[in-house]
């Protein structure tokens, strides 16, 4: 029987916590704002002095400045994390009020860096994206590993040493002689992929994307149109989707290996360290956070590299697996890294339901929390929820079109186009459909449990715990740092 109500296996998830094989989550105590004020401000002055010390190093020390103004500006960052294709980009939508802000894909690449949002509470200003580009320095790292035995052949004298050192042997992408050895030592790794194909990456590590990355920036890391961009750090948020976007041939067109193939407004993605976007916007102004969107995980090393990086940035990961099907190995694998950073203090978990019924979704969703329990991952109920991304974000952008139908019957047509996708995707959950707009989109959020997700992260996350992972991750790292420093 369909069920009008909208409670359908999403509004289980309420009860996922009575599973006998369930860990308790010990409950993190409130903190009053006075309190909270006196321990940010005696945290500030502890980051304040470690990094008065003249022992501690560079690196530590850039670490150190970036928690001191975290804990002083109160910011935080709730970042979505999972595996290439598995929704994290409609979720990522959804939660900005249904804009196409993140670019979406069917089985291709679609995002290259990292992409933020937050509200902009200001409503006098145009909303604008911020870009962080990466440096030189950034860009070598990202590709040294796999062209340091080739960059060796070609200067030995230069690149004797063994894979470790090479921080000590920096490249200079500014250089012409230097952007010459990157061609020569990508040419001979290109020519290792052509005699070996199939070969190439037995081990499916991503070398072939990696290389590509590391070409593209040998042939455009000095273009004076990429120094053009680079001067400018504010865009408009349709330009700024341009800029983060894989091209939609992609892998088609490497198959001859020619960078030239490629224009430098098409591969800006690499030279871009994070797109930060700024609007106004009702869920991010009740969620009161960042939200984070990084590419998919295996995808291709190079995407992996920067999801990893933006995870370890975090305060909080929820990570994405797609409920259409039972978590896989690669799911615990990426779980697994977290947990070997010693960061499951700050994972939550969301299934993104999608493409199945109701009772398909259950069995999907009981066997994925049986797969995580049994590798040791506890899934306590205030940090799993389970929705539907796409209906959550389609009902999202619905309210939005029927506020500008009251002004434009131009927007009659795409109107009831989402309505008739709201209509499909509520029969496969088993819902029946209300005739009223107002009251079919309203039942789709519901169905979708998109606020089940927003209350997740605005209870759990950023109201209960954001203030003590602030508190305790700012500490442990002024700690570690002075450790290691006697």
């Amino acid at each position: 029987m369909k069920n009008p109500s909208g409670k359908c296996t999403l509004q289980r998830m309420k009860t996922h916590g009575s599973h006998p094989a369930a860990s308790p989550l010990t409950p993190t105590p409130q903190i009053s704002p006075a309190d909270y004020s006196a321990f940010r401000d005696r945290l500030a002055t502890l980051l304040q002095s470690v990094l008065s010390l003249e022992i501690i190093d560079a690196s530590h020390r850039r670490t150190l400045r970036t928690v001191r103004n975290k804990v002083l500006e109160d910011r935080f960052r709730f970042v979505l994390a999972g595996e290439f294709q598995c929704g994290k980009s409609t979720t990522f939508n959804a939660l900005c009020d249904g804009r196409e802000l993140s670019p979406r894909g069917a089985g291709v690449k679609t995002s290259g860096c990292v992409i933020a949002a937050s509200h902009l509470s200001d409503p006098g200003k145009a909303p604008f994206a911020a870009v962080q580009w990466r440096t030189s320095e950034e860009l070598i790292h990202g590709m040294v590993d796999l062209l340091y035995p080739r960059l060796r052949r070609q200067a030995p004298e230069r690149f004797g040493g063994d894979v470790h050192d090479r921080g000590r042997t920096a490249l200079d992408l500014d250089d012409p002689a230097d952007r010459a050895l990157l061609t020569a030592a990508a040419g001979e790794e290109w020519a290792a992929w052509r005699q070996d194909r199939a070969g190439y990456d037995p081990d499916r590590r991503g070398r072939l994307d990696i290389l590509r990355c590391a070409t593209l920036i040998a042939r455009y890391g000095a273009d004076d149109a990429l120094h053009g961009l680079r001067s400018q750090t504010t865009f408009s948020l349709e330009n700024a989707r341009e800029f983060m976007t894989f091209p939609v041939d992609w892998e088609s067109r490497w198959m001859a290996g020619d960078p030239n193939r490629f224009s430098i407004e098409e591969v800006l993605f690499i030279f871009i360290r994070a797109i930060r976007l700024h609007f106004p916007s009702p869920n991010l102004s009740r969620l009161g956070c960042v939200i984070v969107d990084c590419p998919g995980l295996f995808a291709g090393r190079w995407d992996t590299r920067v999801a990893r990086a933006a995870m370890a940035d975090a305060d909080a990961v929820l990570y994405l697996f797609d409920g259409s099907r039972p978590l896989k190995r690669s799911d615990l694998k990426a779980l697994e890294f977290i947990r070997s950073n010693d960061m499951t203090h700050k994972l939550f978990y969301g299934c993104n339901l999608r493409g199945l019924s109701a009772a398909d979704s259950d069995r999907v969703l009981d066997a994925s929390l049986i797969s995580l329990r049994q590798e040791g991952f506890a899934a306590p109920p205030d940090r799993v929820v389970a929705f539907h991304a796409l209906l959550g974000m389609t009902a999202a952008r619905a309210e939005n079109r029927l506020r500008e139908r009251e002004n434009d019957p131009a927007a009659e047509t795409a109107f009831e186009q989402l309505l008739d996708e709201i209509r499909q995707m509520l029969s496969v959950l088993g819902v029946s459909a209300l005739e009223s707009a107002a009251d079919l989109i309203a039942l789709a959020r519901r169905s979708s449990g998109l606020d089940r997700l927003m209350s997740m992260a605005e209870t759990a996350v950023v109201r209960r715990k954001a203030r003590s992972i602030l508190i305790d991750n700012g500490a442990r790292i002024a700690l570690d740092a002075l450790r290691e420093t006697t």
